[in-house]
């Protein structure tokens, strides 16, 4: 869930009902079409939602907190 402040934008990421949420500050963010107008020539075809998407998990570390493990291991599930 994504929600809105006077102050903040943020996401919400959570696994069940009674599940641990994760809560993000967003800083900055791009619409689709922003990015799209430009682009020289825009990609754009429903053959590429067919496939799941390529997550990368960088600058997350090797830090085994119990907080970044749970970061890391609810992105690499979520796809």
């Amino acid at each position: 869930a994504v929600t809105q402040t006077k102050k903040n934008i943020i996401l919400r990421v959570a696994r069940f009902h009674n599940g641990p949420t994760l809560h993000f500050r967003i800083s900055e963010y791009s619409l689709c079409k922003h990015i799209r107008a430009t682009q020289k020539r825009p990609f754009d075809s429903a053959a590429a939602y067919r496939t799941p998407p390529l997550v990368v998990l960088n600058n997350f570390g090797t830090s085994e907190e119990s907080h970044m493990k749970l970061l890391r291991t609810t992105f690499q599930h979520m796809f």
